[in-house]
C-alpha cells in the first residue's frame, strides 16, 4: 500500500519530533531507544539540530548507554563535525565513554588528524586494557601504514586482547601493503627484527594469540609458523573459529604444505554433504596439485547453479587452473548472471601465470 508523496515529509517530521521529545524522557529505555533512532536523520535535512542534540545526550545524559548510542549515531551518520567533541570526550569522559569516542575518532576523524592522533597515543599509554585495545584500531584507522610502531608495542601487552587485536591490526596493515608493494617487507618495514618480535607470540600461552600470530607470521613466510598450521587444525582442546580455520586453510593451500594435505582432505571430501569449510579445502588441494580437487572446481564451473559456477570462476583465476580457460571465454561471450568483471580478471589471472 503506498500513500500520497505529500504525506511523506510530515510523517518524517512527526518522526523526528517524536525522536527528539523522548529523548528528554525519564525513562531511561525510552531515551536508549530515540536516541537509536535519531542516527536515520543525522544526514537529513535537521542534520545540525539533530547532532546538536546528540553531541548534549554524548555529553550531559546520566545514563552511560544513552551516551554510547549518541557517540555510535554520530558514526553511523557519519557526523565529522563533531570530531573535536570526540577527541575532548576520548580525553576526560569516563572510560566507557572514552571508549566509544576513541572508536568513532578511528571512523570519523581525518587520517593523520593531529588531535585525534594524539589521544589515540594516550590512550594506549592507558592503565585500561580497553582503551589501550581502542587506541590500537584507533591508531591503525589514523595513521594507517605509519602505525606499526605502536601496534608492535601491543604485542608485548600484558592484556591478551589487547595482544590479540595488536596482531589482528598488524596482519590487516600487511593486507593492505602487500596488495600496494611489489617488495612489502622492504618497502614497509616489516624486517627479520620485526618477525623477531612476534615470534614468542607462537606459544602465547592464550590461543587466540597463539592461532593470530601464526597466520600473520605464515603469511610472512615464517617456516616455524608454516609448519604450526596444520597442527592448530588437528588441535582438539582449542577448536578454531570459523575465520581462523579459513584463513588456516587456504595458507596451507597457497604455501603447499604438505603436512597438511590430511587436514584439507578430511574437510573437502564429507560422506553425506559438503561441510563447513569443503570449498576452500578442495580449492587448496587444486592448488597443491590434487586431481580430484581440480575436476571438482572445473565441474562447479559447468554447473547449472549460479552459486557453484560463481565460485568457480573465481576460484579458477586465483589458483591458475588453466583447464577453465575456454569455458570462462564461454561465460564471457554468452552473458548471463555472472559478473563479467569477476570473468575477466580470472582471464586475466590465466594469462598472466601462462606468462610466468
Amino acid at each position: 500500500m503506498t500513500f500520497p508523496s505529500e504525506y511523506g515529509p510530515s510523517l518524517l517530521g512527526r518522526r523526528l519530533s517524536a525522536a527528539l521529545r523522548d529523548v528528554a524522557s525519564s525513562k531511561v529505555q525510552v531515551r536508549r531507544a530515540a536516541t537509536r533512532d535519531l542516527a536515520e536523520y543525522v544526514d537529513s535535512p535537521a542534520r545540525s539540530q539533530v547532532v546538536a542534540r546528540l553531541e548534549r545526550l554524548a555529553v550531559e545524559d546520566d545514563d552511560i548507554e544513552v551516551r554510547v548510542q549518541a557517540i555510535m549515531a554520530m558514526v553511523d551518520g557519519g557526523a565529522r563535525e563533531s570530531v573535536s567533541l570526540l577527541v575532548k570526550l576520548a580525553q576526560t569522559a569516563i572510560p566507557r565513554v572514552q571508549q566509544m569516542s576513541l572508536l568513532a575518532l578511528g571512523d570519523l576523524a581525518e587520517p593523520g588528524a593531529a588531535d585525534a592522533v594524539e589521544v589515540a597515543l594516550e590512550a594506549v599509554k592507558s592503565a585500561l586494557p580497553a582503551l589501550r585495545y581502542q587506541g590500537l584500531v584507533a591508531l591503525r584507522n589514523l595513521k594507517k601504514s605509519e602505525a606499526l610502531a605502536p601496534l608492535l608495542s601491543g604485542i608485548t601487552d600484558d592484556d591478551p586482547e589487547v595482544r590479540w587485536v595488536a596482531v589482528r591490526l598488524l596482519d590487516e596493515l600487511m593486507a593492505v601493503d602487500g596488495a600496494q608493494s611489489a617488495n612489502p617487507l622492504g618497502a614497509r618495514g616489516i624486517t627479520a627484527t620485526t618477525m623477531n618480535q612476534l615470534r614468542p607470540l607462537l606459544n602465547d600461552e592464550v590461543p587466540r594469540v597463539a592461532v593470530a600470530a601464526t597466520l600473520l607470521l605464515a603469511r610472512l613466510g615464517d617456516d616455524i609458523a608454516i609448519a604450526k598450521l596444520p597442527t592448530w587444525l588437528s588441535n582438539r582442546p582449542h577448536k578454531l573459529d570459523r575465520q581462523d580455520e579459513e584463513a588456516a586453510l587456504e595458507l596451507i593451500g597457497k604455501l603447499r604444505v604438505e603436512s597438511g594435505r590430511n587436514e584439507l582432505e578430511r574437510r573437502a571430501w564429507r560422506w553425506l554433504r559438503e561441510g563447513t569449510n569443503a570449498w576452500i579445502s578442495r580449492v587448496a588441494l587444486a592448488q597443491m596439485g590434487d586431481a580430484r580437487a581440480s575436476q571438482s572446481i572445473l565441474r562447479d564451473l559447468d554447473s547449472n547453479s549460479p552459486m557453484k559456477c560463481a565460485r568457480a570462476i573465481e576460484a579458477v583465476g586465483r589458483i591458475g587452473l588453466k583447464q577453465g580457460r575456454t569455458r570462462l571465454k564461454y561465460l564471457l561471450a554468452h552473458p548471463s548472471a555472472y559478473d563479467l568483471d569477476t570473468i575477466r580478471w580470472a582471464l586475466e589471472r590465466l594469462d598472466s601465470s601462462q606468462e610466468t
